[in-house]
C-alpha cells in the first residue's frame, strides 16, 4: 500500500513539474518543431497537420525524453554509492577546488583553461523533422 502512494506521489510530482514555469513557455515550441514537416496547405490556404507524423515525431521526442532519464537515474544511483562510500576524499577535494575557483574570481590566480570556451556546431534545420531529430530534441531536452 505504501508502495502504491509513493508511485502516485511520484506520478503527480512530475505532472506538476511539467507545468512549472520553466518548463510551459517551451512546449509550444517543442510542439511546434515537432509538427512542422506534417503541416499541409490546401489550395485554399488552410493548414492541416498530419497527425499520425505528429504522433509518432512525439513518441520518438518522449522515447529520448524517457532514456535521458533512465540514464541519469542508473548513473547518479551509482555515483551516489561511489561519493557514499568515499565521502571525505570528495569533501575535502571539493573544498580545495572552491577555494581555487574563489581565488580564480577574485583575480588572484589566472588558470588560462578557464577562460576558453567550447562550442559544438550542430546543423539544425527546423524546417525538416526527423524521428532521430525528434529523439535528440527529446534527450537533449531532458538532459539539460
Amino acid at each position: 500500500m505504501i508502495e502504491l502512494i509513493q508511485i502516485i506521489a511520484i506520478f503527480l510530482e512530475g505532472i506538476i513539474s511539467f507545468f512549472s514555469p520553466c518548463v510551459i513557455p517551451l512546449i509550444p515550441l517543442y510542439m511546434s518543431y515537432l509538427a512542422n514537416n506534417a503541416k499541409e496547405i490546401d489550395k485554399n490556404g488552410n493548414i492541416t497537420y498530419k497527425k499520425k507524423i505528429v504522433i509518432i515525431y512525439t513518441l520518438f521526442f518522449i522515447l529520448g525524453l524517457s532514456l535521458s532519464f533512465i540514464i541519469l537515474g542508473l548513473s547518479f544511483t551509482s555515483l551516489g554509492f561511489f561519493f557514499k562510500e568515499n565521502r571525505k576524499i570528495f569533501l575535502e577535494l571539493g573544498g580545495i577546488v572552491i577555494i581555487i575557483l574563489g581565488f580564480f574570481q577574485l583575480g588572484i590566480i589566472k588558470l588560462e583553461f578557464l577562460n576558453k570556451e567550447k562550442k559544438i556546431k550542430i546543423n539544425f534545420d527546423p524546417n525538416k523533422m526527423t524521428k532521430r531529430t525528434a529523439f535528440l530534441m527529446g534527450f537533449l531536452f531532458s538532459f539539460a
